[in-house]
């Protein structure tokens, strides 16, 4: 291993420990949601927040990745009150338009009005998460990633324990409540790590203007994930019921947690580690290939250990009844560690601050993929009932195949474009990776067919 691989990879493993910590919040918050709420709880809760995310994706106007960029480059000037003030007034949008629109939402999401006056509470579960989101920015982009996993876990933790009483004595109506002191301890912790305002920190106007105006680039790539993620859940409601939402979210949510220390540590390192080296080609080229790299050795094997010991995932962190959601558990893995590969190749557009073709690849081409391969596949399913494949298997399917798509075009275009192009070792790595899980998840397959005969 080089030595550049052993430096990143020691700022991920500080990392690991406190996100681990966030993990096991997560695991400890889907057990108590499975056995207390079953698969009923679990989708109504995950229909719930992908609602409410879209909204304040749309309402952030990506001030939170534009503040990163804008943070880890200050040179004789503190951007913290122009941040805060930014997102204060975009986390009052944000819990306005949630207000407004909850009858509308209810009737989308869950086809009545029954949840409109959860809706309406869950504005401040918005607000919250959204005045979070300015706290994470600022430690992410002063790159002290020690402090800010310390605070995100401690903010977990701190939003775990009300949860216990609530979903015990409330039932689903618990879900609300808990949502909202989740996002507003998560916001106290990460406030007082980010610390107060330094003397001298002014609000600048222009700065403001610069930071909306790169924001809307990503507000769009942001939005559009929030958009095909909260599609995604309510296309499989649509055509399934509030249960099919439940396993689809317990796979999915069991997957994220599985890998959220990888991809929680490669978004905190990389994405700042590239904004720094963005004017050279060589120096992009190398730094891209170190990620995709880190991402074959670590994100793959982790995602085919998921694949194979699914069944038991299940049953420690979910409940028996959720046995049914394994298959597509196995497929959403494979796609994680697809899209783990697809990541570093991902932002090169928008540190070259091409935004035109970021928006393009990224906001259409990226999410646009997402949505209607898997969504298509689960709905051509749903409606034949082939023999091979359940709905939510052939929605896994399709998710790979997305990731795969996503993957090949990312790095078509930085070629075309910028001539960068991963390592050879990086390019060996990834076809390594992917065909292992390929044959793994063939054989897995191959077993399930034939202890069904």
């Amino acid at each position: 291993m080089s030595a550049g691989h052993r430096s990143t990879l020691r700022r991920l493993s500080a990392l690991a420990g406190a996100k681990g910590v966030n993990a096991l919040v997560a695991i400890l918050r889907g057990k108590l949601t499975a056995v207390v709420l079953g698969p009923a709880g679990m989708g109504i809760g995950a229909l719930l927040w992908s609602t409410a995310s879209t909204i304040q994706q749309a309402s952030g106007m990506g001030v939170n990745l534009s503040g990163v960029k804008e943070v880890a480059s200050a040179d004789g000037y503190d951007p913290t009150a122009t941040l805060r003030r930014l997102t204060l007034a975009t986390s009052l949008i944000a819990a306005l338009a949630t207000l407004l629109l909850a009858p509308w939402l209810s009737e989308l999401t869950f086809g009545s009005g029954e949840w409109c006056e959860g809706f309406r509470w869950l504005s401040a579960g918005v607000f919250f998460t959204s005045l979070a989101a300015g706290e994470f920015t600022l430690l992410q982009g002063r790159r002290m990633m020690q402090r800010l996993a310390r605070a995100s876990a401690a903010g977990a933790v701190a939003g775990l324990l009300p949860a216990v009483p609530l979903y015990i004595y409330m039932g689903t109506a618990g879900i609300v409540p808990s949502l909202i002191i989740a996002a507003a301890a998560q916001w106290a912790s990460l406030r007082i790590a980010a610390g107060r305002t330094p003397d001298g920190s002014q609000h600048d106007r222009r700065l403001a203007w610069s930071m909306l105006r790169a924001g809307a680039v990503m507000m769009s790539s942001q939005l559009a994930a929030a958009s095909v993620a909260w599609l995604l859940i309510v296309g499989v409601r649509y055509f399934g019921s509030v249960d099919t939402a439940g396993y689809y979210q317990a796979a999915n949510g069991t997957v994220l947690r599985a890998t959220e220390v990888v991809f929680a540590a490669m978004s905190l390192d990389f994405f700042p580690a590239i904004a720094a080296v963005a004017a050279s080609n060589m120096r992009l080229r190398v730094a891209i290939s170190r990620q995709t790299e880190l991402a074959a050795l670590i994100a793959a094997p982790m995602c085919m250990l998921l694949m194979l010991l699914a069944p038991l995932a299940v049953e420690v962190l979910l409940d028996r009844s959720f046995l049914a959601a394994v298959p597509l558990l196995r497929w959403l893995a494979f796609g994680a560690m697809l899209k783990a590969l697809a990541y570093p190749p991902g932002y090169v557009a928008f540190v070259k601050n091409n935004p035109r073709v970021f928006m393009l690849m990224e906001t259409v081409g990226a999410n646009l993929i997402e949505l209607l391969l898997p969504l298509g596949a689960y709905i051509a399913a749903a409606l034949t009932r082939p023999a091979a494949f359940t709905p939510l298997e052939a929605l896994g399917a399709g998710y790979c195949a997305a990731q795969l798509l996503t993957l090949v075009m990312y790095n078509i275009v930085n070629r075309r474009l910028y001539g960068i192009t991963p390592g050879r070792r990086a390019l060996r790595y990834t076809m390594v990776a992917t065909v292992a899980a390929a044959v793994l998840m063939c054989l897995l397959n191959s077993f399930k067919l034939f202890t069904e005969c």
